[in-house]
C-alpha cells in the first residue's frame, strides 16, 4: 500500500526511516509545504516517489504546488520488472470554464469559485461543455460530462519547486528523475491556452547511479518549460540528461 499525502494545512510533513515494497507507488505526494522524506528504502514497481501536483483524476484528492521539501538518503532497490521513474515531478495546467470547450477524462476547469475535473472512463472521448458546473460537492453529469468538485481553493497551476534530492542510491534501471506533462487518455496536464507552470530550484545532489545500464538521469519533456535544475556531485557513467530547450541547467 502506497502512502499517499495530499493537503497544505498541516505545518510540516516527516517520513522517516521506511521501508516500501509493492506493486504501485510508494510515496505519492499532492500539493502542500514544507516535507521531509528520509531514511527510506524502496521496492515498488511503478514510483518510488511521486510528487503530482496534478495527477489523473483518480489519483489526486487535490491540485496545486509541492514546495520546501528535501528528500535524502533513500534507496532503489532493484527488481525485475518494473516501470515509472524514482522521482515523477508531474506538473499541470488548466483554465476558466468556457461554453463551447472540448475536454477529456481528468481535465479540469475553474467554475463558480471551485475547480472541477471531468471523471471519466479513459478511452479517448472528447466532450463539449456547453453548461458551466456550478454544484459545491460530489459529482454531477452535464452535457452528458461527469464533472466532479475537487477544491475550493482556486489555483491555475500545479507543480513542484525548491526541493533537494541529497544522498540517493539508485539500483533500479530505469529513469531516474523525469520533469514533465502527462499527455494521454488518462490524463492531458496542459489544457491548450493555459498559463504554463515553471518548475524551478531542483537541487540534485549526491545523486549515485549504481546500475550499468543506459536510462536517462533526468528526463525533461521537450514541450516543458522549467526554471533552475541544480546538479553537484552527482554520478552515472551512462546516464544522459534530456533538457527541455528553456531549461537552465547548473553543475
Amino acid at each position: 500500500m502506497p502512502i499517499q499525502v495530499s493537503g497544505s494545512h498541516s505545518p510540516r510533513m516527516s517520513i522517516d526511516d521506511v521501508i516500501i515494497k509493492g506493486k504501485k507507488d510508494g510515496i505519492h505526494l499532492g500539493r502542500g509545504k514544507r516535507f521531509t522524506i528520509s531514511i527510506a528504502v524502496f521496492e515498488t514497481f511503478d514510483d518510488a516517489i511521486a510528487l503530482n501536483g496534478h495527477d489523473y483524476a483518480t489519483s489526486n484528492p487535490e491540485m496545486g504546488w509541492i514546495e520546501d521539501g528535501v528528500i535524502e538518503n533513500c534507496h532503489d532497490l532493484n527488481a525485475e520488472n518494473t516501470t515509472g521513474y524514482f522521482c515523477r515531478i508531474l506538473a499541470g495546467a488548466w483554465i476558466d470554464w468556457q461554453s463551447g470547450m472540448q475536454v477529456q477524462q481528468s481535465d479540469a476547469v475553474v467554475s463558480n469559485g471551485r475547480i472541477y475535473r471531468v471523471q471519466a472512463q479513459p478511452d479517448g472521448t472528447v466532450y463539449t461543455s456547453n453548461t458551466r458546473p456550478t454544484h459545491a460537492s460530489g459529482s454531477q453529469v452535464i452535457d452528458g460530462i461527469n464533472w466532479g468538485v475537487v477544491q475550493e481553493e482556486v489555483t491555475y497551476t500545479a507543480g513542484v519547486r525548491n526541493v533537494v534530492f541529497r544522498d540517493i542510491f539508485l539500483e533500479k534501471p530505469r529513469i531516474a528523475f523525469s520533469v514533465h506533462f502527462d499527455n494521454d487518455r488518462y490524463s492531458r496536464s496542459y489544457y491548450p491556452g493555459a498559463t504554463v507552470p515553471v518548475q524551478e530550484k531542483l537541487l540534485f545532489d549526491n545523486v549515485r547511479v549504481k546500475y550499468s545500464e543506459k536510462k536517462d538521469f533526468l528526463y525533461n519533456v521537450e514541450i516543458y518549460p522549467s526554471g533552475e535544475l541544480s546538479l553537484n556531485h552527482s554520478f552515472g557513467s551512462e546516464n544522459g540528461i534530456r533538457p527541455s530547450e528553456v531549461c537552465d541547467l547548473v553543475f
